[in-house]
């Protein structure tokens, strides 16, 4: 019966606790108004967030594998609380850049929650992907939310709403999470464990093999979604309700992941297949720059690219890491995090100097790379659920 509501609710609040990082990417415009900032430290927020996601990442997400993750769970989830009530009380840019980074440390919660959970047998791979299902279903639904709570309530009310979420999420995981009973290697200090850390990606080709994936899967998401409110707003001309009525295309996408088990079995877990068709479709963007349909269309099937890789990666990695799921977490994660800041910062600069076009060019690009490195590899012998 636990298992049951945990298959329900758990992919819900793993939404809700991940989309603190995103409520801000659809209402920039009230953030340069509201606190009289320009477009350059207004995205700065988000990027704020992924810091403080990485620091959490290579600092608090090892520690998964050595002490018990649910009492580590609980506190996040209290930071999460502190956090974003902090953001509903923002009088300034600054005091939204604090809110901002501890709200990237909390969300730390969801890597331990997966890596923890891949370990029991009665989960497995399909549970994956259903929390990761609800993971950017939270994070693209964020921005349909903070649109709808700015045009009516203002944009601190997203905040408020977080906060109150935060403490249904905590008493949650406090009553319905299973205890984490497993036995834990206790002989290394805490540096030596984030040592290992990164050592393991040394070790694993897959660990290592897979970062590469995220780190390139997530430079798309972010130079894609941190810029698109802009485009909306400056080229279209879009209201802030339209605006985030445009960030369902993103979530019709991600409903994909509700099938993802069954896609990626039909296209035999191929990594090649799934950044060729996100690389078709910034083609297609590029080809109407000025059509919405098209830009909607587009949205759609990067987002479920986007969605199937980050699965796809995930659940190969972990089937060769038996017993340093939470360190494997980590590495993939940073790297995850690492591409954000990078895709996020470099569309941020380069939209402000050459608009639009330019992010939908720098995401083609990274996508060659990966794919140009793919289909150059030499084959070799791999365990079907493991094909490039």
């Amino acid at each position: 019966m636990r298992r049951q509501i945990l298959t329900v609710i758990l992919p819900v609040i793993c939404g809700l606790t991940v989309a603190n990082m995103y409520y801000v990417q659809s209402i920039f415009p009230c953030f340069m108004h509201s606190l009289n900032i320009n477009y350059q430290m207004a995205s700065m927020i988000y990027t704020i967030s992924l810091l403080g996601n990485l620091c959490s990442l290579l600092f608090i997400t090892p520690l998964g594998d050595f002490t018990n993750r649910k009492k580590i769970i609980g506190i996040l989830y209290l930071l999460l609380i502190l956090s974003s009530f902090e953001g509903y009380l923002t009088k300034n840019i600054y005091m939204m850049y604090i809110s901002a980074f501890f709200l990237g440390v909390g969300v730390a919660i969801i890597p331990i929650t997966i890596s923890y959970l891949s370990r029991k047998k009665e989960y497995g791979a399909t549970y994956i992907g259903k929390i990761m299902s609800g993971v950017l279903l939270g994070a693209l639904m964020s921005r349909f939310l903070s649109s709808e709570f700015a045009a009516h309530w203002g944009w601190h009310s997203i905040y408020l709403f977080s906060s109150v979420m935060m403490v249904m999420s905590l008493l949650f995981v406090l009553i319905l999470m299973p205890n984490d009973s497993e036995a834990k290697e206790n002989n290394l200090n805490y540096i030596s464990i984030i040592m290992s850390t990164f050592s393991l990606m040394k070790s694993n080709r897959m660990v290592l093999k897979y970062s590469i994936y995220g780190f390139s899967v997530m430079a798309v998401f972010a130079a894609f979604w941190n810029n698109i409110t802009a485009n909306l707003y400056d080229n279209f001309h879009l209201s802030q309700t339209y605006i985030g009525l445009f960030s369902l295309t993103g979530v019709a996408g991600a409903s994909v992941a509700l099938f993802s088990d069954k896609i990626l079995n039909k296209l035999n877990y191929s990594s090649k297949l799934l950044f060729s068709v996100m690389f078709l479709s910034f083609v297609f963007l590029i080809l109407f720059p000025h059509n919405i349909i098209a830009l909607c269309i587009g949205s759609v099937f990067i987002d479920a690219m986007i969605q199937l890789i980050h699965i796809n990666n995930q659940t190969n990695m972990y089937k060769h890491c038996i017993g340093n799921e939470s360190r494997a977490a980590s590495c993939y994660m940073t790297a995850f995090i690492i591409g954000g800041i990078f895709g996020a910062k470099l569309s941020a600069l380069l939209y402000i100097l050459y608009g639009w076009s330019s992010i939908c060019f720098i995401c083609l690009a990274i996508i060659f790379v990966i794919l140009l490195s793919l289909y150059s590899s030499i084959k070799t012998s791999t365990p079907q659920r493991n094909n490039v």
